[in-house]
């Protein structure tokens, strides 16, 4: 391969790494003969392997699936009283009075938001916590009808 050819499929491929197109930039990097330790971004070039996909829908089959209606309601975890707690104390307090949410959002909902739960609140930041505190609220006030 040529010096000018080399530097012009060597543009190319640094394009394709820029813009993320992962076809092209896997293409490039095997007609100039790189290994996987001079490839920038491993995960692009995976992605570039991938068999292209058909979305004609030529091949595709129709699966008729019975939807069955629920039968049994879910069960609510969250009492109405957890609500009226959570309420009387969060609304309160200061919209910048983070702490004072967090503690609120695990006495009352521990078992998602204490530190063994789903969401712990410890790896939120502030945002995070005001944003799902002012979902709470929402939910709460309508569940209760206070709205």
């Amino acid at each position: 391969m040529e010096r000018e050819e080399y530097n012009a499929l060597e543009t190319l491929r640094k394009r394709a790494l820029n813009i993320g197109d992962a076809e092209s930039y896997f293409n490039l990097c095997n007609e100039m003969g790189l290994h996987d330790v001079d490839i920038e971004n491993p995960k692009l070039y995976d992605r570039g392997k991938q068999p292209e996909l058909d979305f004609s829908g030529k091949n595709l089959e129709v699966a008729v699936i019975e939807e069955r209606p629920i039968t049994k309601p879910r069960e609510r975890t969250a009492k109405d009283e957890t609500y009226r707690g959570f309420l009387g104390r969060v609304e309160n307090l200061h919209s910048n009075d983070y702490r004072g949410r967090r503690e609120a959002m695990v006495d009352y909902f521990g078992r998602k938001f204490g530190p063994d739960g789903v969401t712990p609140v410890a790896n939120m930041d502030d945002n995070q916590v005001w944003k799902v505190c002012e979902g709470l609220k929402k939910y709460g006030k309508r569940r209760l009808g206070r709205d």
